[in-house]
């Protein structure tokens, strides 16, 4: 499969009283760019931390969306002000694609006019989640995948080989088990 057929997806997901976490995201915003240039990169807005303040939710969306048009990034889901309260209404939705739309032309060429500090805060941040990253990936080959997943290596989530969800409904494969469509495929 072509780099640009494999589409990527990460999220605006920082404490938003975090120190620094505008500048934070853009790092890893634009360190998944940097790494992916020929993929699509499906960016997803800041639900973690949402509330039921629509207006600073709608603040937060605004920010997402800067950090969108400031990296380069390919498929922008738009975040909705009242998402954390319940499932947004047509005006929640109208507001937020005039907010991306705003942003999108308001700031479409900037990322061609400016340029990261190469000690600054952007470009710390993204050496400091590369080198955890590379460490995360390490401890997975040493451990093995089973076992990483069984010791919450990803999303703080355990499964077992022999447990989990949907593992009740697992059956042993008979013998003369056929699938026509091992074969066409």
């Amino acid at each position: 499969m072509t780099e640009d057929c494999m589409g990527l997806g990460h999220a605006q997901e920082m404490n938003p009283e975090h120190p620094n976490c505008f500048l934070l995201e853009i790092a890893r915003a634009q360190m998944t760019r940097d790494i992916f240039p020929n993929s699509p990169i499906k960016f997803m807005p800041p639900t973690r931390y949402k509330s039921g303040d629509i207006f600073y939710s709608h603040l937060m969306d605004a920010m997402f969306n800067f950090v969108g048009v400031l990296t380069g990034q390919t498929i922008q889901l738009l975040g909705m002000p009242t998402e954390a309260m319940h499932t947004p209404l047509l005006q929640d939705r109208w507001m937020s694609i005039k907010n991306a739309k705003y942003i999108f032309n308001g700031a479409r060429d900037l990322s061609q006019e400016i340029s990261f500090q190469q000690n600054g805060v952007i470009n710390t941040w993204a050496q400091k989640v590369l080198g955890e990253t590379l460490k995360h990936l390490e401890m997975i080959k040493h451990k093995g995948l089973f076992k990483a997943i069984e010791d919450r290596a990803f999303a703080e989530v355990s499964r077992t080989e022999t447990s989990g969800k949907g593992y009740d409904g697992v059956i042993k494969k008979h013998l003369q088990y056929l699938n026509p469509f091992f074969e066409i495929f």
